[in-house]
């Protein structure tokens, strides 16, 4: 087994290459399928059909982007039930909006050019995750539940590397560990980081930071900094707003 990173729209991608098959964690933002395509076709001389299977650990712009796109291309998808549900109904489709609007400020924070990243807010999955089973066709990833970002974030596991993914649920800043934003269930976001101490996890792939070892006394100083009340979308947005316009009073003087 080796794992690759793919560098996408504004986070990494991680592809798990086997002799007779591919493995995706997460599918990127919807402007991030060419770039696995090329990856795979001319970086690693391959068949872009020896792709099995993407998983999706959230429903967030930059995680499940991609997955129609990967979907239509006739690759299975796999992520837990019900997990495209977040962006139903009003509040919803508010969230949807507000997460496209964050991950276009994300881009250009990170000097990436403005692209297309609208993505179908349903998605029909091929197999449907539960805690504690192994991904479809991958016996050796375990899926493990992990809410607190969104109420239904999965971590995949590979114990006998020690190596999990865990999509937004730790970021690396400037060489430091931060929480996400949001954190939709701060007691839940807190249970999780826990079940990471508990599983012995030692080796991170973060989709914001890249892979990285987080010993026990890092992950217990997460923990700790983990809010009591729940940070959502729109707190994110009028902090931007207001950031914005501090500038932008600072840029008139």
């Amino acid at each position: 087994m080796k794992i690759h990173q793919i560098k996408g729209y504004i986070q990494s991608l991680y592809l798990v290459e086997y002799p007779d098959s591919l493995l995706l964690l997460d599918s990127g933002c919807y402007c991030d399928f060419p770039i696995v395509e090329d990856f795979i076709t001319n970086n690693l001389k391959r068949e872009f059909s020896d792709l099995k299977l993407v998983l999706i650990s959230h429903t967030h712009p930059d995680h499940a982007g991609g997955a129609w796109r990967f979907k239509k291309a006739g690759i299975n998808i796999a992520f837990k039930e019900r997990m495209d549900h977040w962006y139903l109904g009003r509040r919803g489709f508010k969230n949807y909006w507000i997460d496209i609007l964050l991950t276009w400020y994300v881009a250009k924070k990170m000097k990436r050019p403005f692209k297309n990243i609208f993505f179908k807010r349903r998605i029909e999955a091929d197999f449907f995750l539960t805690d504690g089973t192994s991904v479809p066709g991958f016996p050796e990833w375990l899926c493990l539940d992990a809410p607190g970002h969104t109420d239904s974030d999965m971590t995949f596991y590979h114990r006998e590397s020690s190596t999990a993914y865990v999509g937004d649920n730790i970021i690396k800043l400037r060489d430091k560990y931060i929480i996400p934003h949001p954190v939709s269930f701060p007691k839940l976001y807190r249970n999780s980081l826990e079940m990471y101490l508990n599983q012995g996890i030692q080796n991170f792939l973060l989709a914001h930071g890249g892979e990285t070892c987080i010993s026990k006394e890092e992950l217990g100083d997460i923990i700790n900094r983990v809010p009591n009340t729940a940070i959502d979308n729109s707190d994110i947005l009028r902090q931007l707003i207001g950031n914005f316009k501090k500038n932008l009073k600072k840029s008139s003087r």
